[in-house]
């Protein structure tokens, strides 16, 4: 069986983010960088959480992250600079070299 991969996906990198907590409302994750997370092509977030006991947890949106742990901007959701690798590997991946 062979996949298809759609290539629209492909021109949508994966997005780097992590969570900057400025104020700790429920005293448990304390302030500064609390999670890191990826943002994927689907629109999905992944979360890891930065703690003693980590978890993760899939959000359907980045808004929806933000709704459940933004805290009314407490938190703020910090996205990484593209890395250049991730650019050459899109380019190579749509113009068929995998």
């Amino acid at each position: 069986m062979k996949i298809k991969i759609n290539p629209e996906r492909l021109k949508t990198p994966i997005r780097e983010f992590y969570l900057e907590r400025l104020e700790d409302e429920s005293g448990v994750s304390g302030t500064g960088v609390v999670a890191r997370g990826v943002v994927l092509p689907s629109g999905r977030v992944v979360l890891e959480w930065e703690s003693q006991i980590t978890s993760i947890t899939i959000y359907n949106s980045v808004e929806e992250l933000n709704e459940i742990h933004g805290h009314h901007g407490k938190t703020l959701i910090q996205f990484l600079p593209k890395r250049r690798h991730q650019r050459r590997h899109t380019e190579k991946n749509l113009k068929g070299g995998g």
